[in-house]
């Protein structure tokens, strides 16, 4: 029976969306019943093969231990993946105006916007499509999926692969911590994005430093890495790569170079 979701929730206002984990939504249940099923066929034809031959003769072993090595590979793979499938909690993520609810069996767990700290986004696809404009050449862009892993105050987390959850948590965090991070900056001290920091005089990277009159781009690749380019160095040798999603908060860092890079006159881009 489902659980119906109240229109109002009384700490985080007016109702948005959700989603529900469901099995049959499960994409390892798919992948182990197409692996399960064509295995088990194939077995079953390879034991009346044997049972109506009356026997294996020599030259017949190489090829029945490839098949069986084969078949039980695909077997084990799927039956592994249909168990985990079966054993992960299902579940409801909830979103509201005011903050998130993520629930296990009968466990809520209430997000407040306030209350989280740092959202850490993982690109898990990129699909690409083709626009043609009236005039002019087609173009490919890339839409890129991600993975939100959302720390809270009280040092708990939830991770969510739903893409208006995790954007419209993204567009809250924002609007918390970049006028916060602005003010920072202009008093001339360092904003602190995990290992790298910004501030007046540039960029940092653990003990690597670059002065922004010296920064020719930032960019992002389709691997979802930070490039950090020097006017110092060939334009192709970059001065730092970092893997996007191990920078927390990373939007609002991507934010906050936007504002910067026309008054600091280096290019930023994103492919």
């Amino acid at each position: 029976m489902k659980t119906k979701i109240p229109l109002y929730h009384p700490q985080l206002g007016k109702y948005l969306i959700s989603y529900r984990k469901e099995l049959k939504k499960d994409s390892r249940l798919k992948i182990g019943i197409i692996l399960l099923i064509p295995g088990l066929l194939f077995l079953s034809i390879l034991v009346f093969m044997f049972l109506a031959g009356g026997g294996i003769t020599d030259n017949d072993k190489p090829l029945l231990i490839l098949w069986v090595v084969i078949l039980g590979a695909k077997l084990s793979i799927g039956g592994v993946l249909v168990g985990l499938a079966l054993i992960t909690p299902r579940g409801n993520q909830e979103l509201y105006e005011g903050g998130l609810v993520f629930t296990q069996g009968n466990q809520p767990k209430i997000i407040p916007f306030d209350q989280i700290i740092t959202v850490w986004q993982k690109q898990i696809d990129m699909s690409f499509y083709s626009q043609k404009p009236s005039l002019g050449v087609t173009k490919l862009y890339g839409k890129r999926l991600y993975q939100y892993r959302i720390e809270t105050k009280d040092q708990g987390m939830v991770i969510s692969e739903i893409q208006e959850i995790g954007n419209y948590t993204v567009e809250m965090l924002k609007q918390r911590e970049l006028p916060r991070l602005r003010a920072i900056y202009k008093q001339g001290n360092d904003i602190q994005l995990g290992k790298l920091t910004l501030n007046q005089y540039g960029i940092k990277y653990k003990k690597k430093k670059l002065p922004w009159s010296k920064l020719r781009s930032i960019g992002i690749n389709r691997y979802y890495q930070l490039i950090i380019k020097s006017k110092k160095n060939l334009i192709f040798i970059p001065w730092l790569t970092i893997e996007a999603e191990k920078i927390p908060n990373f939007p609002v860092l991507w934010q906050i170079l936007m504002e910067l890079q026309i008054q600091m006159g280096f290019r930023l881009y994103s492919n």
